[in-house]
């Protein structure tokens, strides 16, 4: 009988076993690089129109705030709790659709329109390569600072733990082909600009960033 009980849960363990990794088993994304446990969610590691229109989205929502009425206004989401407002005005203009995109999220959740817009655009910010890595840590003032416009940071919680590292670049600073210092306009006597290298090849390029499908 003994025996018998222990085959059985031996069984048992091994049906277990072979429905998580089931469960567990992994998709290959079209990139050829990343996998997903669903293939739904390899899109959500591009770097897409959407991740360019929700790092978009944090500047025009923190950058709007009145100094003369008492800070109102800033990082505080307005921008998606009143989306056809804000989003009519000529700088927001195609903003409407990022924030369609987002608001299910914070609908569905328990974070504030301002967290959400601010989570998304960081993360949207690491899944492009060749994102601000020199100036690194003024980068980082700077995205800090905005995110605090019209908020108390003794009020807010960080949870910068879950922004996954962004990707880094080990190469010297160059002029995009065919540029030169001879194109650069010199503004400050006390601090010229650096001398820099031309990088080869022919004129850069930049392809559209075309919507999803």
């Amino acid at each position: 009988m003994t025996f018998k009980t222990l085959a059985a849960l031996l069984s048992i363990v091994g049906l277990v076993q072979l429905a998580s990794a089931a469960l567990t088993r992994r998709v290959a994304c079209p990139d050829g690089v990343n996998t997903a446990t669903n293939a739904a969610c390899c899109d959500l590691s591009s770097c897409n129109a959407e991740a360019h229109e929700a790092l978009r989205l944090v500047f025009h929502d923190a950058i709007s705030i009145s100094n003369a009425a008492g800070n109102v206004g800033g990082a505080d989401g307005s921008i998606m709790t009143f989306v056809s407002i804000e989003t009519a005005f000529h700088p927001n203009i195609g903003l409407d659709e990022v924030v369609a995109l987002e608001a299910p999220f914070v609908a569905r959740h328990n974070i504030t329109p301002g967290d959400f817009i601010h989570f998304a655009g960081l993360v949207g910010l690491t899944k492009c390569p060749d994102n601000p890595t020199k100036l690194h840590d003024r980068f980082i003032d700077a995205w800090l600072k905005i995110s605090l416009f019209g908020n108390d940071q003794d009020t807010m919680i960080n949870c910068s733990e879950v922004i996954p590292a962004p990707k880094s670049i080990n190469v010297q600073a160059t002029f995009p082909p065919p540029l030169s210092n001879k194109e650069v306009e010199q503004a400050c006597a006390d601090t010229p600009f650096p001398t820099l290298k031309s990088a080869p090849g022919p004129a850069t390029s930049v392809p559209p960033v075309l919507r999803n499908q």
